[in-house]
């Protein structure tokens, strides 16, 4: 397998993962807007409850479309997705508290600003620590497979060949 290929492929899982998330974030930015402005909640459990739900529902697409290949189970998958969710909306409600609190942006402007982060974590965590599908390509039809030789390593060993990962199995 080629660098070209392999960078390739996880470029082509980056897009996914920003398509998927920028329609769950529109959501969230909906619910945050009826949340404070109709239902005059506060601007940092909004922020909760907005990101809960939205992030709760790009689970299935995350996991067919953008982490396929996964072997982890549906039901495990969601436990460690919404696990490491909560960490993205501790780090949400935090930002909005120092943006919106202490150097008073609007609610939306500052929401932007975290979605970011909170993307790159969410991301991150999921590749490696969830669905486990570093190191592997994705096919023409969108499914995941391994990379051969190739498949224990990461599109970063491959920029600066690192050593692979010492025999793990990413998949497992």
């Amino acid at each position: 397998m080629t660098v070209h290929r392999t960078i390739a492929s996880q470029a082509k899982r980056v897009i996914k993962f920003v398509t998927v998330s920028g329609m769950t974030f529109a959501l969230d930015l909906l619910l945050l807007y009826v949340l404070i402005d109709v239902f005059l909640w506060n601007y940092i459990l909004a922020t909760g409850v907005a990101f809960a739900a939205s992030v709760s529902l790009s689970y299935f697409p995350d996991r067919r479309w953008v982490f396929a290949g996964t072997l982890r189970s549906v039901h495990a998958g969601y436990v460690v997705f919404m696990a490491i969710a909560c960490v993205g909306i501790v780090i949400a409600m935090a930002g909005m508290s120092v943006l919106v609190g202490r150097f008073h942006l609007h609610y939306l402007d500052a929401r932007i600003i975290i979605a970011g982060m909170v993307g790159l974590w969410n991301y991150l965590m999921n590749l490696y620590v969830n669905f486990k599908v570093a190191g592997r390509f994705l096919t023409s039809d969108g499914r995941g497979c391994d990379a051969g030789v190739d498949a224990d390593r990461t599109i970063a060993d491959l920029i600066v060949d690192l050593p692979a990962s010492n025999g793990r199995d990413v998949v497992s």
